[in-house]
């Protein structure tokens, strides 16, 4: 960000003679901000001012004391979206209607409180007309491959991440930050999201299946794997197995060092499975 204390984008628009009017229709601000650019009493983000400088043909570094590197890091995704929407000439309903997301949506990818999916960021490029690498700078962009697959899997049926979230039982805001990042989910997630599109585990989980993934959990883990499944609290399994919570959340947490046999079993009938599949027996999966 930058604050100009010394007038010197006053100084250049009135060197390339231009009035407020050129100058806010050309980069896409108001008057009123123009004139607080140019003040001093707001400071200016760094897209805006790049293209301050290309209007008045100046190189930034006449302005701005900032190597390239820290330029580039400066610039985020939001301000870069906002300047090429400007750049143009549409408004946020536009760039929406274009994109297939809601104004709002737009609103929020340009005020930072949502991070745009990859597909999303090459459907506003190619309306922009621009390279992706434009859009992200030399910030890397990717997906998990859960989030990759499942993106894959909801666009080619036509689907939104909130129908996939109603149809997995899975929080929509929980696919979003998969869908946005590399962070691997749980097993459960990736069961719930498998079984909704019905396609193999594996293919959701970097070609693990499922018997792999549950071998190598403890007890308490596959206790929690299957609560989870089937959506119950822990609260939920305490009172149906009737046990105390206490004894639910330290099984889950590995507190005891042995497990009673009994209490495992009445886990099992509740979770409706095998009492093999929380001891460890995975062979048959």
């Amino acid at each position: 960000m930058f604050r100009d204390n010394n007038g010197v984008l006053e100084k250049l628009r009135w060197k390339k003679r231009l009035s407020f009017e050129d100058v806010c229709s050309r980069i896409g601000v108001s008057r009123r901000l123009l004139s607080l650019y140019e003040t001093g009493r707001c400071e200016v983000d760094t897209m805006t001012l790049l293209a301050l400088c290309e209007l008045y043909e100046t190189p930034i570094s006449y302005v701005y004391d900032k190597s390239p590197e820290e330029l580039e890091a400066e610039i985020k995704i939001s301000d870069r979206i906002k300047y090429y929407r400007k750049k143009s000439g549409l408004t946020q309903e536009g760039l929406g209607e274009k994109i297939g997301k809601s104004t709002s949506f737009v609103s929020d990818c340009e005020n930072r409180y949502r991070i745009p999916s990859l597909p999303i960021l090459k459907r506003m490029a190619n309306v922009f007309d621009i390279p992706l690498k434009d859009l992200t700078g030399k910030m890397k962009i990717e997906c998990s491959s859960f989030g990759s697959t499942m993106l894959e899997l909801r666009e080619l049926r036509g689907m939104s991440r909130r129908q996939v979230s109603i149809g997995s039982k899975v929080p929509e805001y929980i696919l979003a930050s998969y869908e946005t990042s590399t962070q691997t989910p749980e097993p459960h997630v990736v069961k719930r999201v498998s079984d909704f599109f019905g396609v193999p585990f594996a293919q959701l989980n970097n070609g693990v299946p499922l018997n792999i993934v549950l071998s190598e959990m403890s007890i308490g883990e596959r206790i929690r794997f299957y609560r989870k499944i089937n959506g119950l609290t822990q609260n939920d399994l305490a009172q149906c197995s009737k046990v105390c919570v206490a004894t639910v959340r330290n099984y889950e947490g590995e507190v005891p060092d042995t497990y009673s046999e009994k209490i495992l079993r009445r886990f099992a009938r509740v979770l409706d499975i095998p009492l093999a599949d929380l001891k460890g027996d995975f062979s048959q999966c």
